[in-house]
Order: structure tokens, then sequence, then C-alpha cells
């Protein structure tokens, strides 16, 4: 019986079940958010660098990175969509300043403080501003 319970368990995860579920509260786009922001602030001294190579690395990691924070932008809209969920709304604008953040420009710190501050707001909902 354990055999099959396991079982029945692994290819729910498989089939995407715990997926679904995952998407559905938010959780696992919270996650990825995070640690797109942590990649964002570690891009601050190729932002500053002077030197060409560091110009390079860093327009290089915004096309990747961008490229996740668009595929992040989406799900949190559906997500808002699916749900109606006013508190998902933070999900949704840290999202947006997400894109900002793992840019190359100048003022992507500045974005990458307002993702932080909205996933915060997310992940606690009754945080007075």
């Amino acid at each position: 019986m354990k055999i099959i319970l396991v079982l029945l368990l692994s290819g729910w995860t498989f089939l995407g079940v715990g997926n679904v579920f995952a998407q559905e509260n938010g959780s696992a786009i919270y996650q990825q958010a995070r640690d797109l922001l942590k990649k964002g602030y570690r891009m601050e001294p190729l932002r500053m660098s002077t030197r060409l190579e560091d110009g390079t690395q860093c327009m290089n990691l915004m096309h990747e990175y961008r490229e996740k924070a668009q595929y992040l932008r989406q799900q949190a809209q559906d997500l808002f969509d699916k749900t109606q969920d006013l508190n998902k709304l933070h999900l949704g604008t840290a999202t947006v300043n997400l894109l900002t953040c793992v840019t190359c420009s100048t003022q992507a710190t500045e974005y990458c403080l307002r993702t932080e501050i909205d996933l915060i707001k997310y992940r606690n909902p009754g945080l007075k501003e």
C-alpha cells in the first residue's frame, strides 16, 4: 500500500499537479522572482564599471535575465487574472519592476529595491506602508 501511495504522489508531481498548486498560490513565481532579484543586485558592479568587458558581460546577462523576467511577468499576470486576488498585484508589480532591475540601466538598482519591497508586501499581506 505504501509503495502505491508513493508512486501516486510522485506521479502527481511528475504530471505537474504539484507545480499547478505552486503556481496558483504564487509561491513558485515568488521564489523565481527572488532568485532573479539577487542576480539583478549582483549586476551592479558591471553596471557601474567603465570596462568594455564588463559592459559586454552586463549586456549578455541582461538578455538572459530579461527573458526570464518577461516569463515571470506573464505568469504573475495570468495568476492575477485567474484568482483576482488583490494581494497578487504586489507579485505582479514586483515582476514589472524586475524587468528593469535586470538591465544595465543606471536606474536598475532602484528597480531592484522596488521589486524587493513589492515581494515583501506580497509575502506579508497585512504589512502597513
